[in-house]
């Protein structure tokens, strides 16, 4: 059940990085991350409460578990959105996780059964938040 799991999170992510320009990428994946758990909401806590992610910060990068597929996706895509974007080297790890931060709260949120988000559309607010307030 990992593997299939895991292999449909990191197509979702794969599309967003193939369908959309450089400059875009780091929209469009998260708002790919966000949608994904919004519609299979049995997925998140599934992945995330997994022993086998292995993601560790560290001072100057983000090291994970080689078999999770989908967050290596998301980091190298969001990097290379950040280097077109002319965001300096030392500071992806950091923007790295601002982003990750903000799909993965509204992810989060998504999955709660105490939250209602009226519109409904989580991919629209994902857009529109890291547009307008996530800097990178």
């Amino acid at each position: 059940m990992y593997s299939y799991v895991i292999d449909r999170f990191a197509a979702a992510l794969k599309q967003a990085v193939e369908d959309n320009p450089c400059h875009n990428v780091t929209i469009s994946m998260g708002v790919a991350y966000v949608e994904f758990f919004a519609k299979y909401p049995h997925y998140f806590n599934f992945l995330f409460d997994s022993e086998y992610l292995g993601i560790q910060i560290k001072e100057t990068e983000i090291t994970w578990n080689s078999s999770f597929t989908p967050f290596e996706i998301f980091v190298n895509g969001a990097k290379r959105g950040m280097r077109e974007l002319n965001i300096d080297e030392k500071e992806l790890r950091d923007d790295l996780l601002v982003m990750w931060a903000a799909v993965h709260g509204l992810a989060a949120m998504a999955n709660m059964k105490g939250v209602q988000y009226d519109n409904g559309d989580w991919g629209a607010l994902t857009e529109r938040i890291l547009l307008n307030k996530v800097m990178l």
